[in-house]
């Protein structure tokens, strides 16, 4: 088999989105929280104060000295303890006038909800603030070819863009989508997706569920009905319609209006909320059991992305074969190694950031 014949799967995470200046987890904490209808919520930002406190001083216990930057899924993951602790206590309220505990746990969770939608358009206004700029992204596009896979947990449409200026056909796997040369595989979403009701799509429908093939029998009426005859999910032609229809309004019903098709935030996304990532996630593994050669590119394998570890590996173990070449590149990959090696076998470290790679080098595109 020669090299141009080989199946390659990329692999990429935040870490490849930097050199465009995305906003990584920890900064997504301050930008989220500096929104005008969060920054005013000061009952919230008295809770978030706390929990970083708490989550600071556990830091402190394992690093002692060590800064410790708190991620926006950190602070997904400890709330959901905290809101437990609030409905513990209200085992044991007595009637009492003001908030109750259950009222308080209640309240942490409806503000993550504001959040996630917040997130939405976060990201677009710092995927606009940048241009495609960084010459790497465009050059890693340049280096890709018919038949590469990429899978991806960006939400951003960096990579598309630049594949696009680089006037290569893109895809998103799904099956009313001509062909394109590359398929890109949005594990968590995409900025450009959103759940639209099917009467009132803004752009192209993408996928949309099957009536049969959902189990209703533990759903409530209003939720079969919601999901299961009415939503779609659509691509918008630009991230200015996407921001456009899904316009968030603290007011605004979540049934009433478009919702951003992003998997969310916290160690258990709700996959399943995004319409067609059935699509995705299935497409992604056959490419994984496939490859020749799996090339992972500032993605960390961090706690937070527990399922695709879980299923990566599993899909990697069942092989009859290994992939050819595993490489992982990240400047922290040393210190990962073990996590790299549980789910991907033996690899080959590259400790580089994105920006710094020789992809004609590493892909091999001048043999």
């Amino acid at each position: 088999m020669s090299a141009f014949e080989r199946k390659r799967v990329f692999i990429l995470g935040a870490g490849f989105s930097k050199p465009s200046k995305m906003p990584d987890a920890a900064e997504l904490t301050d930008l989220l929280l500096d929104v005008e209808f969060m920054r005013a919520d000061q009952q919230f930002q008295q809770w978030v104060s706390s929990l970083r406190e708490r989550i600071n001083h556990l830091h402190q216990l394992d690093h002692p000295g060590e800064e410790n930057r708190i991620s926006i899924e950190q602070v997904f993951e400890f709330a959901a303890f905290d809101i437990e602790w609030c409905l513990l206590q209200q085992q044991e309220a007595t009637a009492t006038v003001g908030e109750t505990w259950g009222a308080r746990g209640r309240s942490i969770k409806k503000r993550l909800a504001v959040m996630e939608r917040i997130l939405f358009e976060v990201l677009i206004d710092a995927q606009e603030k940048h241009s495609l700029g960084a010459a790497p992204l465009v050059n890693f596009a340049d280096a890709l070819r018919v038949s590469d896979a990429v899978l991806t947990f960006n939400y951003d449409t960096l990579l598309e863009r630049a594949l696009a200026a680089r006037r290569k056909k893109w895809s998103s796997g799904f099956d009313v989508e001509p062909g394109g040369d590359v398929t890109v595989l949005k594990l968590h979403g995409s900025l450009d997706w959103l759940i639209c009701h099917r009467d009132k799509t803004i752009g192209s429908v993408l996928f949309e569920i099957n009536p049969g093939s959902i189990e209703w029998h533990e759903v409530e009426e209003e939720q079969r009905h919601h999901w299961e005859k009415n939503f779609v999910l659509s691509r918008t032609p630009d991230l200015a319609a996407a921001r456009a229809a899904a316009r968030w309004d603290p007011l605004l019903e979540t049934n009433k209006s478009p919702w951003p098709g992003l998997a969310g935030l916290g160690p258990h996304k709700p996959l399943h909320r995004v319409i067609g990532s059935c699509v995705v996630w299935r497409k992604a593994l056959h490419a994984l059991r496939e490859a020749d050669e799996i090339y992972v590119i500032g993605w960390s394998a961090s706690p937070y992305d527990t399922m695709a570890r879980f299923h990566f590996a599993s899909v990697l173990n069942l092989r009859e074969t290994r992939p050819r070449r595993v490489v992982i590149v990240d400047p922290k990959v040393c210190e990962q190694i073990k996590s790299y090696r549980s789910i991907f076998g033996d690899v080959e470290p590259i400790a580089q950031c994105a920006e710094r790679v020789d992809w004609d080098s590493l892909l091999g595109r001048l043999q």
